[in-house]
C-alpha cells in the first residue's frame, strides 16, 4: 500500500525545515537530510504548467515557483496513517487524502488554506499549510502531476 500527499514550499530550505520538524525527514549519518523510515520523498522543484494556445496555436508555458514535491508513505507507516478510518464514501467513492488518513492529527499546527493564499502562486492546491510554510496537498486536486508513480 502507498498513501501519497504532495507538498509545495517557498523555497527547498523552508521544506526541509518543515519535514525535518515533522520527522517526515531525518538528518543521515553525514548531516544531510534524508526521507524517514517508510517514506520516499520526490523533490521536484519549479514546475511547467501548460495554457491555453497563443494567437500561433502554440500552448503557453508558466513557471511556477516554489519547491515542489511528492510525498509517498508505504508499509506499516502508510497503514498506521489510515487506521481504523473510512477509505470511500457511501456512494464507494474515494474519500479526500485528509478524510482518509490521520496526517491533520500528526502534524501539528496544520491550518487550511485557501487556493489563493498570500505567496503562493495560483496554480498551487488549497490544502494545509505548517508553521514552516510547507503546504500539504490532495494529488486529486493536481490536473497533471509530475513524476506519477507507476
Amino acid at each position: 500500500m502507498i498513501l501519497e500527499i504532495y507538498a509545495w514550499a517557498p523555497t527547498r530550505e523552508q521544506f526541509l525545515e518543515g519535514m525535518l520538524a515533522n520527522r517526515f525527514m531525518v538528518l543521515g549519518e553525514d548531516g544531510t537530510p534524508v526521507p524517514g523510515p517508510e517514506v520516499e520523498v520526490d523533490e521536484i522543484g519549479e514546475v511547467m504548467k501548460r495554457g491555453a494556445p497563443d494567437a500561433n496555436g502554440e500552448p503557453t508555458i508558466t513557471i511556477v515557483p516554489g519547491h515542489h514535491v511528492n510525498l509517498r508513505a508505504y508499509g506499516t507507516f502508510a497503514k498506521q496513517l489510515i487506521h481504523a478510518l473510512p477509505q470511500t464514501d457511501a456512494k464507494g467513492d474515494r474519500l479526500g487524502a485528509f478524510a482518509r488518513t490521520h496526517l491533520l492529527q500528526l502534524v501539528p499546527d496544520l491550518a487550511p488554506t485557501a487556493l489563493s493564499a498570500k505567496g503562493v502562486p495560483v496554480s498551487v492546491p488549497a490544502g494545509y499549510v505548517g508553521k514552516h510554510g510547507v503546504r500539504l496537498y490532495d494529488p486529486a486536486l493536481v490536473k497533471s502531476p509530475y513524476r506519477v508513480r507507476a
